[in-house]
């Protein structure tokens, strides 16, 4: 008998206790059949998990099927921009009688992608057959049918077709690195543009562009998806092709109807932007732990699939399969929705019941409502014309909620006792609907305390702070900046984890900052955002 190293590791399907549970069982059961081994043979196994799994030790899930006097540790690994979230890995020591060269480490679902030089073994041992894209490129490989994705061994090349902000925030954070990327946009400045900043070379005309690239990433309004598409792959730029519109339903039923290739178009839509628009607001990060939702059709081929999957965890994003008509239903409830309730509320400042000296009051409250009121008008009517349907349906029920509201308060100023109890009730339910919305990481939210520091408005005075905190071993989870009109200095609201209070009350109280503890219960991170 020999001692032997196994390594293994799982990607999982979400945060919670359950998945960490089921998952990491998969990943043990994986280990011991593809060694031929039981628990009697396994001495020690170290369990490691990414920083953002923390509902539940792995190690109970080796318990619950039979390691019962097995040595087991879990530890958490270090913060790696850009890493792959959702992992949980593992080292386990075992006597077997298999060689060195025949033991099976085992990477599961899109863990695969870690370790593409030892996690492609079959079961019997022996590397697999590469599987190949139509015109021939040897750059997929599959393990057999257990095994739930194929990725891209190395960097696809990718063309951008549509320099703005998503599309050049693409290319930069796939050129970050190192893949070949290429740029079109129907405005040649703003490709040009999008080229000087690094994102990559412009194509003058995708009628020149054949086989130019790999994926093809349509970044344009939904609207306009099906032509482009059609036009890209009649100039054949790609092997797979994908697009980034915030609706998926119109551009596929288009697509479909003008005849395009839906074998190698998989629909994709990244849940990250900003207020700013264009190739000059763009950023390598945009996505990095970002949902990117993927809406794979029943044409799809898995390579394709599997392509566009490989791009998203490249960009640092963090794919989420769902279908087209459900995603559509969601980003209305999650995202169409409530900036048309931003923009209503902004609106309200823009007409004569809304004086400047009305505005002089203006808190950081006003601010939040109103930030996402900002974007560009022109996209975000293409946007809502394309969800037209589902965005309706919900501000329907925003505007029953308000108009009864308001019926009620009417009620309340006539002398209407009832009338505050309902107006409490749907105070309690937005409290409710806020504690729901995930915290860091897709997580639950965590109890954070709120600790107020006044700070001079100055240059390096918030470098300062955070440098305090850090010396004093404390992370701030989430901080906003109250500023103090007519006077040179601010207060920055810290929200952090309560057994940390003390230590960052110390910090600042050292750092000469006056500071307080904000009075009440410890409260959701995100009821601060």
């Amino acid at each position: 008998m020999a001692v032997r190293a196994i390594r293994g590791a799982i990607q999982l399907d979400g945060y919670g206790r359950e998945e960490i549970l089921e998952g990491t069982a998969e990943l043990v059961a994986a280990v011991m059949s593809r060694n031929e081994l039981t628990p009697d043979a396994v001495i020690s196994v170290l369990f490691t998990v990414t920083h953002d799994l923390t509902a539940e030790f792995p190690a109970l899930a080796a318990r619950k099927i039979g390691f019962h006097d097995v040595p087991l540790m879990c530890a958490q690994e270090i913060r790696v921009p850009g890493a792959m979230p959702r992992v949980v890995r593992l080292m386990a020591h075992v006597e077997t009688d298999r060689p060195r060269s025949q033991i099976q480490h085992v990477y599961l679902r899109g863990a695969t992608a870690l370790r593409l030089d030892i996690a492609q073994l079959s079961p019997g041992g022996r590397p697999p057959s590469p599987r190949c894209l139509p015109d021939g490129k040897r750059i997929l490989y599959r393990t057999g049918s257990n095994w739930r994705c194929e990725l891209l061994m190395t960097l696809p090349r990718v063309l951008v077709i549509g320099a703005g902000l998503i599309g050049t925030s693409v290319a930069l954070a796939l050129r970050e690195h190192g893949a070949e990327v290429w740029l079109s946009d129907h405005d040649p400045a703003t490709a040009r543009l999008a080229a000087d900043m690094g994102a990559g070379a412009v194509v003058p005309d995708l009628r020149d562009a054949k086989g130019i690239a790999d994926i093809a990433l349509l970044a344009m309004p939904p609207a306009f998806v099906a032509t482009e598409l059609a036009h890209a792959q009649e100039c054949a730029v790609a092997d797979v092709y994908t697009d980034v519109a915030s609706v998926k339903s119109l551009p596929v039923q288009r697509a479909r109807a003008a005849g395009c290739d839906l074998e190698t178009f998989v629909p994709g839509h990244p849940l990250a932007g900003r207020e700013k628009h264009g190739p000059a607001a763009a950023r390598a990060d945009l996505f990095l732990g970002r949902t990117w939702a993927l809406c794979p059709l029943p044409e799809n081929a898995p390579a394709a699939v599997d392509a566009v999957t490989n791009l998203v965890v490249a960009c640092g994003a963090d794919p989420v399969r769902v279908d087209a008509a459900t995603h559509d239903q969601w980003v209305a409830l999650v995202s169409h929705a409530p900036h048309l309730v931003s923009v209503a509320m902004a609106a309200r400042l823009a007409g004569p019941s809304a004086p400047a000296e009305a505005l002089r009051l203006a808190g950081q409250g006003l601010r939040d409502v109103t930030r996402i009121a900002g974007g560009d008008p022109e996209l975000w009517a293409q946007i809502l014309s394309a969800n037209a349907v589902p965005v309706a349906r919900i501000l329907q029920a925003v505007a029953d909620d308000l108009a009864a509201t308001a019926r009620v308060l009417a009620s309340s100023a006539a002398g209407d006792t009832a009338a505050d109890d309902a107006v409490t009730r749907l105070l309690d339910r937005g409290r409710a609907g806020v504690a729901r919305i995930p915290g860091k990481h897709g997580g639950k939210p965590p109890e954070l305390t709120m600790v107020q520091v006044v700070i001079a408005d100055q240059p390096g005075e918030l470098a300062r702070l955070f440098a305090a905190a850090g010396a004093a071993s404390v992370n701030i989870e989430d901080i906003r900046i109250e500023h103090s009109p007519g006077l040179p200095v601010g207060v920055a609201e810290l929200s952090v984890r309560p057994a940390e209070v003390a230590r960052l009350l110390d910090a600042m109280d050292a750092g000469g900052w006056p500071v307080r503890r904000l009075p009440g219960d410890h409260v959701p991170l995100s009821l601060l955002l």
